[in-house]
């Protein structure tokens, strides 16, 4: 029974301190997508050429978390004599069917409604990449006091280095 109870420490402590180093790499990804994104953004936005577009007489009311409210919209708008498409999200009921259309001058298709959102996406990736912190920190906290300890299979109990060498001391002739 103390053999599988012994087991049984050992791999819940290998896989707690395996999750956490997977939580680690996941937010470490999470940041570094998300930085790449506001990045993204920042570009498109230097790049970008305002114009009046008009929106589609329908739109879709998305609640998102009860309190988050957007409302999809269609629009189309022209650039260089061509009608183009778009569909976007705005944080407020549209009241007029003009709106203002920002898009890129060597690829008109690639338009939107707002301007950047790379402030958000800026404080987003901070707060990613701080908990992908805390987490290897965690991660390493854990694989040392892994490190520090020994299990006794006999036994099942734990004692660590320092108690280790003192009973060796005591023991000594």
């Amino acid at each position: 029974m103390n053999n599988i109870k012994a087991w049984w420490d050992r791999t819940t402590d290998t896989l707690g301190t395996l999750f956490i180093g997977v939580l680690t790499l996941i937010t470490l990804l999470g940041g570094i997508l998300l930085l790449k994104i506001a990045f993204e953004s920042i570009g498109f936005d230097r790049k970008c050429v305002a114009t009046i577009g008009i929106l589609d007489s329908t739109y879709t009311k998305v609640t998102r978390k009860i309190i988050f409210v957007e409302y999809r919209v269609t629009y189309q708008f022209e650039a260089d004599g061509r009608t183009y498409h778009g569909r976007d999200e705005l944080g407020e009921k549209p009241l007029q069917r003009a709106v203002e259309v920002f898009f890129l001058p060597e690829d008109p298709a690639n338009n939107r409604l707002k301007g950047g959102k790379s402030k958000f996406e800026f404080i987003l990736s901070a707060f990613t990449f701080t908990m992908s912190w805390v987490f290897f920190k965690a991660y390493q906290r854990a694989m040392r006091e892994g490190k520090n300890q020994l299990r006794t299979q006999e036994s099942g109990t734990i004692l660590d280095m320092n108690t280790t060498a003192l009973m060796a001391r005591s023991f000594a002739p």
